[in-house]
């Protein structure tokens, strides 16, 4: 029996030993816009690989903790008088030997004292506003008639469509450095921006016959309808709730180019059959802006935009050259302006 005794106590000390082995150490750090929070309450709950926990451990801001054996991921509950906030499944091997900081702003704020709004966050939005094309966009390259090459005469008004614009954002930013702020977002609008002109460009004065007069009777027209954009996003806050920003990326714009060309234009007085075609391309190009941005609420965010947009050269041909063609070198760049109102998600 006593040796039986002394094998249990043993399994038992050997066990306890297992249970409460120490992988590491770790404190965690709240501030408040850089500064740590005083009257913290900070709950770490350790847990395997698959969830289950190992153990919870309660302490105050910057105080060291010791990381028990088999944990994979962490959560951290922070209390403090102002705020309340939780980060789950965090990976152990970002707090072994570290200090692992925690910024919420406002949570180190007095009783009684209003916490600023915060406009960063993920976000989904809709804007409403304009869009309007730089002149010039249409440049005449090249006439064909019957296979022979016509001069280029004059090149008639061209250009500058405009019309409003509504558009959906989503997006997400952060704090970064306590005052300046980073993020990415998308969005997609939509405006029927559209201008015809009488006459071909290029055609009165180097298509045999046709003058403005001739001219008049055929169409040109440039439209677009939806853009997209991809963009990063920087800026630095003025107040707690507002930043100005610097956004800039990826844009990407819809476009068509048609001619019609008469029988009682360039086409009907030289014996060329009439035709109305339509061309359309989608461009890639950049686009590059700023704004303001600020927090109305814990949930609502308002915004307003600006921002220009390239999107390069579009060479295009309409018409056949074995009766009549004529091909542009298409520049297109546009002016967006809006201003928007977007739901914070998550917390």
């Amino acid at each position: 029996m006593r040796t039986l005794s002394v094998w249990v106590a043993a399994f038992c000390i050997a066990l306890i030993g297992t249970a409460w082995a120490i992988v590491g150490e770790t404190t965690v750090t709240v501030t408040d816009r850089g500064k740590p929070v005083a009257e913290t309450k900070i709950t770490l709950t350790f847990k395997t690989e698959q969830g289950r926990p190992i153990r919870k451990i309660t302490t105050t801001n910057r105080r060291k903790v010791k990381i028990p054996d088999g944990t994979k991921r962490v959560d951290i509950a922070v209390t403090t008088r102002r705020k309340k906030e939780t980060r789950t499944d965090i990976d152990v091997g970002l707090l072994i030997g570290r200090d692992y900081p925690i910024e919420i702003p406002g949570a180190d704020d007095p009783p009684g004292t209003a916490t600023p709004n915060d406009p960063s966050g993920p976000i989904i939005g809709g804007g409403i506003g304009g869009r309007t094309t730089v002149c010039d966009d249409w440049h005449t390259r090249d006439i064909v008639t019957f296979n022979i090459a016509d001069p280029i005469g004059q090149e008639r008004d061209r250009c500058l469509s405009s019309g409003v614009r509504g558009s959906i954002y989503i997006g997400t930013s952060t704090r970064v450095w306590n005052d300046w702020m980073a993020g990415v977002e998308a969005d997609i609008g939509w405006a029927n921006t559209k201008k015809t002109i009488n006459g071909i460009p290029g055609s009165v004065g180097g298509v045999p016959g046709v003058t403005a007069a001739v001219a008049a009777n055929d169409r040109t027209t440039m439209k677009e309808t939806w853009d997209f954009s991809l963009r990063g996003r920087f800026g630095r806050f003025v107040t707690p709730s507002t930043v100005i920003y610097a956004t800039g990326g990826l844009a990407v714009q819809s476009v068509d180019a048609s001619v019609t060309c008469s029988a009682t234009g360039a086409c009907g007085i030289n014996g060329i059959p009439t035709f109305t075609q339509t061309n359309s391309k989608t461009m890639f190009g950049w686009t590059l802006g700023g704004g303001v941005e600020t927090a109305l609420t814990d949930r609502w965010v308002a915004r307003g935009e600006y921002r220009y947009s390239d999107y390069g050269h579009w060479v295009t041909t309409l018409g056949t050259p074995a009766a009549f063609a004529v091909t542009t070198d298409i520049h297109m760049q546009t002016h967006t302006a809006l201003i928007g109102l977007a739901y914070k998600l998550g917390r």
